[in-house]
């Protein structure tokens, strides 16, 4: 605690200057018009949104330097549940009947390829590199298919805990090495043609692995929890669990990332969680002025641009701009009370008025904005993590404590 407290002296006494801010979400006016859209996003202004219209496929494409989305394509008389693009030429659709569309042209034209079955596939992924690739079934009979011709041919094949625990998902870590994780906890590596166990996790069902190195691999959970690893899959460490007001867990079904450090989640529920130290802390995104029924899928572009969609149709946008603060804080007149606090304090020193109180993380991440009445000298911190914060009012800067 003495350390933290030294840390927080030093920073709060030098001229401070922030590296990230809050996002600023929006629904786009120029959304695609499709039910269930998925965002694939390689570059702000290259990517494309698939989703429904009726019973067709249709894949909208960024146009005009990443201003406008243009109808590319559309396939009839389909239903699509996944979508996975390995570049952005080259791109693959499942969904119900068996589907499975191949595009080599950036979504132009699509090959449809025969397939095994005519149950719904759930789920792909392909490795262009090594050409080989899975689709699963999750629905009804739970199966799983291989492709080791980049997606030309498929067959079935045993799930590698057994047919009664199938997997729940599987992620490419580097070419021709999967993750997948089964109904049991279990967690397996395929690597050199066949699947070995790699770990476990006791209790949770993984809905999706997101590796940010060879050895460094998130996953998110159905009981709305947050693991992390960094010895190549062998050890779990849980980072953070989703509760709601009642304590239950919010269903995560989706995690991504820009490198090791900026990681996104999303689940059955109208926020999304945001880490930008590599797990340490975690920000939940966005505000309850935006209320799409459930966020569907999560794209971040860059560390500071980030898309997401919803059920409600909607396209959602993210931007993380720099704040810079120009002038040294004054640190004398602002005080916070009781320190360490479990959730409520009260302010001392604050200039008469209207303010705006901004907690930011040690690393100068602003993680909360309250606004303060004129009379008003009451914060309610009850919803950060415990850990040390810096609180600045009216150019004012104090340290905050939440145990």
């Amino acid at each position: 605690m003495n350390a933290i407290r030294l840390l927080c002296a030093c920073i709060l006494w030098s001229p401070l200057v922030f590296n990230r801010a809050s996002a600023q979400w929006e629904a786009l006016d120029n959304s695609p018009p499709v039910d269930f859209p998925s965002c694939t996003l390689f570059t702000p202004s290259l990517g494309y949104v698939v989703g429904m219209q009726g019973r067709s496929i249709s894949l909208y494409a960024l146009t005009d330097n990443g201003t406008k989305w243009s109808l590319r394509s559309q396939y009839q008389d389909a239903i699509a549940y996944d979508v996975y693009f390995a570049s952005p030429a080259e791109g693959w659709i499942v969904g119900q009947d068996g589907l499975v569309l191949h595009t080599r042209d950036s979504g132009i034209t699509w090959e449809r390829i025969s397939f095994p079955t005519t149950d719904p596939l759930n789920y792909i992924t392909i490795d262009t590199n090594s050409g080989i690739g899975w689709i699963l079934v999750l629905e009804g009979n739970a199966a799983l298919y291989q492709t080791t011709d980049r997606g030309q041919s498929w067959m079935q094949v045993d799930f590698p805990s057994g047919n009664a625990n199938p997997l729940t998902c599987i992620a490419l870590i580097t070419p021709g090495r999967f993750w997948g994780a089964a109904t049991d906890g279990t967690v397996w590596e395929y690597n050199q043609g066949q699947w070995s166990l790699a770990s476990s996790i006791p209790g949770e069902t993984v809905s999706s692995f997101y590796p940010a190195s060879e050895n460094t691999v998130w996953c998110c959970t159905a009981s709305g929890s947050i693991y992390k690893s960094t010895t190549g899959g062998s050890q779990w460490i849980k980072q953070y669990q989703f509760l709601d007001a009642n304590n239950r867990p919010f269903f995560l079904h989706s995690i991504k990332g820009i490198g090791p450090t900026h990681i996104w989640a999303i689940g059955l529920t109208n926020s999304i969680l945001h880490s930008t130290d590599a797990g340490n802390t975690w920000m939940i995104e966005p505000t309850s002025a935006l209320s799409p029924k459930v966020f569907l899928s999560i794209c971040p572009v860059s560390a500071d641009l980030c898309y997401a969609t919803a059920t409600d149709g909607k396209l959602y946008r993210a931007r993380y701009t720099t704040l810079s603060v120009n002038q040294p804080l004054r640190t004398g007149g602002l005080t916070v009370a009781p320190q360490p606090t479990e959730g409520v304090c009260t302010l001392s020193g604050v200039p008469d008025g209207q303010h705006v109180a901004e907690i930011f993380s040690i690393t100068g991440v602003r993680v909360s904005t309250i606004q303060l009445g004129a009379n008003d000298r009451t914060l309610n911190c009850t919803h950060l993590p415990p850990g040390a914060y810096i609180l600045r009012v009216a150019g004012h800067a104090a340290l905050l404590l939440k145990r």
